[in-house]
């Protein structure tokens, strides 16, 4: 059921968005797919130049419990989790189309967070 949804999930947004639309210099981004599994996804990019553009992707998992297939480790009744990354980038648009569309190279690096969570039995 779950694969359905996001089967469905990816067919929508690739409908919905694969409309030519001029490029504009700030664009907010709503990753769909992470919603699935209850995780949020947003991405703020801004053009600078012709073919370059800074971008900044924000990322949240909320409270939840450990996955089923996590074995269960005894003394202890529940394990939750979260976590929160920070993502920058600066993106490089080498073809013909000006940033922020089409093709990119991006160096990058993801500063990520966890805290997990227990209560003893």
């Amino acid at each position: 059921m779950k694969s359905k949804l996001v089967v469905t999930g990816l067919f929508l947004t690739i409908l919905l968005f694969q409309q030519d639309i001029k490029a504009q210099s700030n664009i907010v981004k709503v990753n769909l797919t992470p919603l699935a599994i209850k995780n949020v996804s947003l991405q703020y990019e801004r053009s600078l130049l012709k073919k370059f553009s800074v971008a900044l992707g924000l990322g949240f998992i909320p409270d939840r419990p450990m996955p089923t297939y996590i074995p269960e480790v005894p003394g202890l009744k529940e394990l939750e989790f979260s976590g929160f990354s920070i993502t920058p980038e600066i993106r490089i648009y080498p073809l013909l189309k000006d940033s922020p569309r089409g093709f990119y190279i991006a160096p990058s690096t993801v500063l990520r967070t966890g805290l997990c969570r227990t209560s003893e039995q």
